[in-house]
């Protein structure tokens, strides 16, 4: 995967080799197993030829908008998942109400994995208060795992389980940060340095999000939690939300002031070129999940993908992601 995230940047081709370039870098050649190109920001040039050969080389390209959600997509038409199995059942699952069994399960998913990021943090910084909160944070987990075995599941219980984790869960990471940042919550509209960056952050993991489920043959608006609505990639919120603790992860450990800069209003280039570092570093290292396997996030978002699609399609339960941290 290619982040290109420098205002600046152009993507051109010599001698056959599609290569990306910064201003004042040396170009950086895009191998054939790089599979996506993610373009992060709108300062961007990329040749005619460049999108004809990242199409002869089986390579996506998909851009980001300012508010970190997918514009445009470019894909070689022969790549693309033609089978619509996976898809119908989506939507069958939509219609027979089972969609929110999957969507719980995601939410649960999420919960634990925030519950971990703040124990890593908690040994990080060797503050044990963090550690308490984790496993308050957990406990939420376990509430919604009793509503689904009790088979009391409905949408505003599942919102309500996630909203109680989430305000705890950002509650101490927003502890963890000076007051000046002025940040005291997630919240997706913000304005403040901190909210952007976590935006911005976020924006990538969506895009990959995205290819993941194109390529498994799901459609990205067709959600199971988040409301349905035009333009609206609700799949790609639900999904997404059980790898963001990891995003959080490599924001809120090692804080640097300079992932939280702002200029008028909006992230400074600075600040968003450190953020897609950290982020693509995340995606880029090894995990394991709770089934023992290692491997890239970037590769356990794809292969989780599959695994949802496979659960739709034989209408079986599905394991959301959680880690190993």
């Amino acid at each position: 995967m290619f982040v290109v995230s420098t205002p600046g940047a152009r993507v051109f081709v010599r001698s056959g080799v599609v290569y990306v370039q910064a201003p004042g870098s040396d170009p950086v050649p895009v191998t054939y197993d790089a599979e996506l190109v993610l373009l992060a920001t709108g300062a961007v040039s990329i040749s005619g030829r460049a999108l004809r050969r990242l199409a002869e080389l089986g390579i996506r390209v998909l851009v980001l908008g300012h508010r970190g959600h997918v514009v445009a997509e470019y894909r070689p038409i022969d790549r693309v998942n033609k089978t619509v199995e996976a898809r119908m059942a989506q939507y069958e699952a939509k219609l027979r109400g089972d969609a929110l069994r999957y969507a719980a399960e995601m939410v649960r998913a999420k919960i634990v994995n925030q519950a971990r990021v703040l124990r890593y943090i908690s040994k990080s910084r060797r503050e044990p208060w963090i550690r308490d909160e984790a496993y308050r944070v957990e406990d939420e987990a376990y509430e919604l795992s009793k509503l689904v075995k009790s088979g009391s599941l409905d949408a505003d219980r599942v919102r309500g389980v996630e909203a109680r984790a989430a305000k705890k869960y950002w509650q101490v990471l927003a502890a963890l940060l000076p007051g000046d940042y002025g940040f005291t919550g997630r919240n997706p509209r913000g304005e403040d340095a901190v909210n952007m960056a976590i935006s911005y952050a976020y924006a990538i993991l969506y895009g990959v999000a995205y290819d993941a489920l194109i390529v498994v043959g799901l459609d990205p608006y067709a959600g199971f939690l988040h409301a349905d609505r035009s333009g609206r990639v609700s799949l790609v919120y639900d999904y997404s939300d059980t790898f963001k603790p990891l995003i959080d992860r490599v924001l809120f450990t090692n804080i640097d002031p300079a992932l939280f800069d702002s200029y008028k209003g909006s992230l400074s280039y600075e600040s968003r070129r450190k953020i897609a570092e950290r982020v693509t570093n995340a995606l880029t290292s090894q995990v394991k999940d709770f089934e023992g396997k290692k491997r890239p996030l970037r590769d356990h978002v794809y292969a989780y993908a599959w695994s949802l699609a496979k659960a739709l399609r034989e209408k079986t339960q599905y394991r959301a992601f959680i880690a190993v941290i």
